[in-house]
């Protein structure tokens, strides 16, 4: 890395938060939640990023926050936190994006941005199939597989923005695995269902659904903390839990914000009294 390139002059262990462009991607897990990636800065100064990134593509914009930290080969790089993407700058970076989706190619960019504008990823987004459909030379099959990308790589920024806040973001990939791209209405519509997914528990979607509007007495929280609580149980050993052992355990869950129920609890098919 240029170093003499960047502003700030980092040194292992500064912290770093800005914006981003992937120029190279080096290396992506098979789970997506893990990448290696060549960024340039806002200054233009090259650096290797490493972390949450796989949500990335090659061309894609991003707000980056991490720290910077000292490789024993590469040399400084930037262990990312968080890794917010953000939609191209100005019609050069539109441009560039829109060529990286299947069928489209830099003919075709250039005709969606005749055709659009600056308004050109909102007509898009309005209707994937028509916009790509509408190109001269792409058949409706060959539109749909184009919108079929173009729609998994908003909804991985849609859902990126409602994980991200509450520390879940390496999760990203998995659910979009599971949902598709309807991954962030599915987990706005039922935050508890992130309890399925393992490494999250009742804690990560308790602060998510809160954040987002969850009625702390809402019978979806209490039973989501009875499930919690029961599973817990079972690891370490017990079959059941008493009454009287399952409400203690609630009530730390839950908080001084809602008291549990026994017809909430009841009423959750996983669980008996």
């Amino acid at each position: 890395m240029n170093q003499e390139a960047l502003d700030i002059h980092p040194t292992p262990g500064d912290p770093f938060e800005g914006e981003a462009r992937v120029e190279n991607v080096r290396f992506t897990s098979e789970d997506g939640a893990f990448a290696v990636v060549d960024v340039s800065l806002a200054d233009g100064s090259p650096v290797c990023a490493v972390g949450p990134l796989g949500h990335l593509d090659e061309g894609s914009r991003a707000r980056l926050s991490g720290t910077f930290e000292e490789h024993s080969t590469h040399g400084l790089q930037i262990k990312v936190r968080e890794a917010e993407p953000l939609d191209p700058a100005g019609i050069d970076g539109a441009r560039r994006y829109l060529k990286t989706t299947p069928h489209i190619g830099p003919g075709r960019a250039d005709a969606l941005i005749e055709l659009h504008g600056e308004g050109v990823f909102a007509a898009i987004d309005a209707d994937p199939v028509a916009a790509f459909a509408a190109l001269r030379g792409v058949s409706h099959e060959r539109a749909v597989e184009a919108a079929e990308d173009w729609e998994e790589r908003r909804a991985q920024r849609r859902l990126y923005s409602l994980l991200a806040p509450h520390g879940l973001a390496r999760y990203v990939s998995e659910l979009i695995g599971i949902h598709g791209s309807g991954a962030a209405e599915a987990v706005d519509r039922d935050p508890y269902s992130l309890t399925e997914i393992h490494g999250i528990g009742f804690h990560g979607a308790d602060k998510l659904a809160l954040a987002n509007g969850t009625d702390p007495q809402a019978p979806a929280r209490i039973q989501a903390a009875a499930v919690h609580a029961l599973r817990e149980g079972e690891n370490h050993g017990h079959t059941h839990l008493p009454l009287v052992e399952l409400i203690a355990a609630m009530r730390v869950l839950l908080g001084e914000q809602a008291e549990p129920s026994i017809g909430q609890i009841t009423a959750h098919p996983e669980l008996t009294v």
